[in-house]
Formats: structure tokens, C-alpha cells, sequence
């Protein structure tokens, strides 16, 4: 059995609900590389968030997943560094971005985007309007 990270369970605090999706999204923001492989684990956690009976939980949904898919869009635009010395002993160069079409992972752009899709669907109003809002500041961010 999965631990209940939004709290519906048992009587808590706010501030208590909330700490285990903030430490959700620290991790997963510390470990962008990896985003694609936790992608439906992590919104299966946060859309419950986002979709939770109490509005004062819901709050944290919507900005926690937009936070999350615009570091997941800016990870991806970066450049990426080899690591490797070269034969010099001198570091290793700085790649382009990977944005050819043949390597970029259009599938894991629409998983991102497809989370607001499915929560404007929620019968609760201020999911709607944050889902607006997060879809606005990804655009703004990351085009």
C-alpha cells in the first residue's frame, strides 16, 4: 500500500498534508533527469492533491505540477554537458541542446501537458482557473 501523502486520512494539520508534496516536488526537481520514468507517479500523487475535497488542500495541486513542468521543459532545452575528460585531460564540452527532432521525446511533452487537459475537467472552479493559470505561465516560460 502507497503512504497518503495528501493526509485524507486520520486529522492533521494543513502544514502537515502539504509536507509530503513538497518534498515530492524537491526531489523530483533535484532529479529532472529522470522526470520521464516518474512522470505517472508523480502526478498520480499530485492530481490527487489537485483534486482533493478541501480547497485549502487543492491549492497546492495545480502550482505544484506547473512548477514541476516547467523545470521538466527547461531541463530538457539545456544544454547538456559531457562530462568526460577529453584526451587532454582539459573538461568535456558543452553539447547543444537536445531539441532534434529525432531525439526529442515528443510522447513525454504530451504526458506533461496532458495534466492540465485531464484536471480542467474536475468539477471544482479554482482547479479550472489554477489549470489556466499553470498553462499561461508554461507558455510565458518556455514558449
Amino acid at each position: 500500500a502507497r503512504p497518503d501523502i495528501v493526509g485524507s486520512a486520520g486529522v492533521t494539520s494543513g502544514h502537515d498534508r502539504i509536507f509530503g508534496v513538497d518534498k515530492m516536488v524537491d526531489a523530483m526537481m533535484h532529479d529532472m533527469g529522470r522526470i520521464g520514468a516518474l512522470w505517472d507517479v508523480v502526478w498520480q500523487q499530485l492530481s490527487r492533491v489537485a483534486l482533493h475535497p478541501r480547497a485549502t488542500v487543492r491549492v497546492f495541486g495545480v502550482p505544484s505540477l506547473t512548477q514541476l513542468i516547467i523545470a521538466a521543459f527547461k531541463h530538457r532545452a539545456s544544454p547538456k554537458v559531457d562530462a568526460s575528460p577529453k584526451v587532454d585531460g582539459s573538461p568535456g564540452e558543452v553539447a547543444s541542446p537536445n531539441t532534434s527532432p529525432s531525439e526529442y521525446d515528443f510522447d513525454l511533452e504530451r504526458r506533461l501537458l496532458a495534466t492540465f487537459d485531464e484536471l480542467y475537467r474536475c468539477p471544482y472552479p479554482d482547479t479550472r482557473d489554477a489549470v489556466l493559470q499553470g498553462l499561461y505561465e508554461v507558455l510565458q516560460c518556455c514558449g
